[in-house]
């Protein structure tokens, strides 16, 4: 039996960010509670938050881009880890 396992880190303000990227920001902009028709957010974050994949382009100037990438290559058989006691995950874990 195939499982789907969703292994991204839910987005949340406080969240660690790679030195010198924005952090996580989400701003209410209308609310229903307020008279709006709907409730509206802006989010901002840098690009390289959360869980997230660096194309190729990321390193090299004539890499692949993201929406050049088939995503077939993100969908297959892994075996997933949790290790809560660890900040940095490192070769050895």
């Amino acid at each position: 039996m195939i499982r789907w396992v969703d292994v991204s880190i839910p987005l949340m303000e406080g969240m660690t960010v790679w030195p010198g990227d924005p952090p996580f920001e989400l701003s209410p902009l209308k609310r229903i509670a307020e008279g709006a028709e709907a409730n509206i957010s802006e989010i901002r974050l840098g690009v390289h938050f959360g869980t997230h994949i660096d194309a190729p382009w990321h390193f090299e100037e004539r890499g692949k881009r993201l929406d050049e990438i088939d995503p077939a290559l993100f969908v297959g058989r892994a075996t997933v880890i949790e290790r809560p006691d660890v900040d940095l995950i490192r070769p050895e874990h």
